[in-house]
């Protein structure tokens, strides 16, 4: 019984086990399937399977991912746009001088009818005295014949008269004084820039007219070497050429400005100068003190550096730098005495 058994058994181990293959047999994927063990799964091919046998199968995997090409926007010409707001800061700067030029001739007509209507008040008070003959009072006379009211009213007129004569006196010696400012401000303006012309014609700096002064600008390669403020000589000579044209007439006041650019001061080799503020500071206070050795009096002059911070234009390429980099001399007429004594 136990041989029969044993012998059944033994047949019968070979088709379980086939049973078994056949059943968990694995489903491949496609032929493009890198390796077959990429991707499983289970499968339980009996629905009564005992727990702890196990079967997998292969599947198919997730579809690729979709590679979206991205294009890089085009970078924007930095250099168009740097010389786009280069333009647009001198369009507005054109514009502002424009409107001060339209001011300043509003100004002047208005001026010139205030002095027309004071003249032809003047010319008419001046026919009025010619026409009418001089009031004599007598009061003794005035007194006799009861006249008292008539001479108080003949003194009321001469006062008024007075009055009117007096005012005019003081709007004309304005006037006069006024156009003798200006005149004297035209001629400085026409010998300043007499001066900044060299031998040969070249200019060396601009002349800008104001409503009761004008400014010289001279660029900093006219008169200093890069980074220093010790005057070259080429400056020397152009700034003895301003310095005799500054003392012809009197009554000014002189004030020197120092302007660079917005690029920080080198560090090695170590500089004299640590910043910006100290270098224009140092240029304008050597223009100050060279006009002075040249015959212009102390108490006409001041200096002031004010670094970057007032350009001319925005500091985007070393064009724009380059015009940035200057000394002003403002020219004004000296302020009264009696304003200088309460200053003081």
């Amino acid at each position: 019984m136990f041989t029969v058994t044993s012998k059944l058994a033994w047949g019968l181990t070979p088709l379980f086990l086939f049973s078994i293959v056949a059943g968990c047999a694995p489903e491949y994927r496609a032929a493009s399937s890198k390796s077959k063990m990429d991707y499983w799964a289970p499968k339980d091919p009996w629905p009564n399977q005992k727990e702890g046998v196990c079967c997998f199968v292969y599947k198919d995997p997730p579809p690729e991912e979709t590679v979206v090409a991205t294009i890089d926007r085009e970078q924007p010409n930095r250099d168009l746009e740097n010389m786009k707001a280069a333009l647009a800061a001198q369009q507005q700067e054109n514009a502002a001088l424009k409107q001060q030029l339209q001011a300043e001739r509003a100004a002047n007509s208005a001026l010139r009818a205030e002095k027309a209507d004071l003249a032809k008040q003047l010319d008419t008070a001046n026919r009025t005295a010619q026409a009418e003959p001089a009031l004599r009072l007598n009061p003794a006379s005035e007194v006799v014949k009861g006249g008292r009211q008539e001479s108080q009213t003949a003194l009321q007129d001469k006062s008024a008269q007075d009055e009117l004569a007096k005012k005019l006196e003081e709007t004309r010696a304005a006037l006069a004084q006024k156009a003798a400012r200006e005149a004297e401000m035209e001629k400085s303006i026409k010998s300043m820039e007499q001066a900044l012309k060299s031998e040969s014609g070249e200019k060396s700096g601009t002349v800008r007219r104001g409503e009761n002064s004008f400014t010289v600008e001279v660029a900093d390669r006219i008169l200093f070497n890069s980074g220093s403020a010790k005057i070259s000589p080429k400056g020397m000579k152009v700034i003895e050429r301003m310095a005799g044209s500054l003392k012809e007439g009197s009554g000014k006041i002189i004030h020197v400005e120092g302007h660079t650019d917005d690029v920080p001061i080198r560090k090695s080799p170590p500089p004299r100068f640590l910043t910006n503020w100290e270098l224009s500071a140092a240029r304008a206070g050597n223009v100050v003190q060279y006009l002075e050795n040249d015959g212009i009096k102390p108490d006409q002059l001041s200096a002031a550096g004010y670094s970057f911070t007032r350009p001319h234009v925005p500091n985007l390429d070393k064009a724009s730098r380059a015009l940035n980099r200057r000394v002003e001399i403002i020219v004004m007429p000296a302020p009264p005495a009696q304003a200088m004594l309460r200053r003081d």
